[in-house]
């Protein structure tokens, strides 16, 4: 089946590309540069009135291809762009520590030590829904507006879980298909 696929060659080539081709203190420049472009993206949702709230879910790709490179750059990423976000803007850190930025992590650290694609897509969608889960009972974070209650409503929990689900679904697609097109070209210019 579909969900059931192998990952872990196109992983592993992407990554050892990437770690063969850069020195590490170039690494750490990509890790910073990719930390800004999170940033920027992120920003976006609060700056932008209506095109932001599109441009701000892509602040979870660079978080993503980072930590397949190296979690421990994926969490200097994570880190930097975080202090970024209290410079450039306050207002969207929670919403990145618990959702994107916490999505980001948790994909990547799905494709770096799972094989499977069904195991990606859980890992991302806990780690999704763990940090929903902290905005909404944590800090009564008011996620969904002010005037609505979602502590007791189960068909909200339900419904949260499957959009979780679907939307780790829909990155590691994406995920992929990079890595894909990263991997060939890769491939292609090798004499």
């Amino acid at each position: 089946m579909y969900l059931f696929k192998r990952m872990d060659r196109l992983v592993e080539m992407a990554a050892y590309s990437v770690q063969n081709r850069f020195s590490k203190t170039a690494l750490l420049v990509l890790t910073s540069i990719a930390s800004a472009v999170t940033a920027l993206l992120q920003s976006a949702g609060g700056t932008l009135p209506m095109i932001g709230l599109l441009i701000s879910p892509l602040s979870t790709l660079p978080v993503v291809l980072i930590t397949i490179v190296s979690p421990l750059l994926g969490f200097y990423s994570f880190v930097l762009t975080c202090l970024l976000l209290v410079i450039v803007q306050p207002s969207e850190l929670l919403i990145f520590i618990f959702t994107t930025g916490l999505l980001g992590l948790g994909l990547g650290q799905g494709f770096t030590f799972f094989k499977r694609r069904i195991l990606i897509v859980t890992t991302g969608s806990i780690c999704l829904i763990s940090g929903i889960c902290i905005m909404l009972i944590g800090f009564q974070f008011p996620l969904f507006g002010p005037g609505f209650h979602s502590i007791g409503n189960f068909y909200l929990w339900l419904s949260l879980f499957f959009f979780s689900w679907g939307y780790s679904l829909v990155w590691v697609e994406i995920t992929c298909f990079i890595l894909k097109k990263y991997v060939s070209r890769r491939l292609r210019s090798k004499p």
